[in-house]
């Protein structure tokens, strides 16, 4: 998809790191060689509000209030997990 660079939403230190470590995994097996990952403070990074209200919609969207996913619809590809994915 032509993306290399990915900023996540800092939080705790050994949850950071677990994020870096999938990255380094996927690059031992020669997948993403060049995606780089970053953390940032939320409350530093506009960008990383962007997820937020996307989740927002799509929470609730589950509990029944629609409206805010049929705005995004159009710009947005939603997959859920299955019981079988996990």
């Amino acid at each position: 998809m032509g993306v290399h660079d990915l900023l996540c939403e800092s939080r705790t230190p050994s949850q950071n790191q677990k994020d870096i470590a999938h990255v380094v995994g996927l690059r031992n097996q020669g997948l993403a060689t060049d995606f780089h990952i970053a953390h940032a403070r939320g409350a530093d990074e506009p960008l990383l509000w962007i997820p937020d209200t996307f989740l927002g919609a799509l929470n609730a969207g589950a509990n029944g209030e629609v409206e805010y996913m049929e705005v995004l619809q159009s710009m947005v590809i939603v997959e859920m997990r299955t019981p079988d994915s996990l």
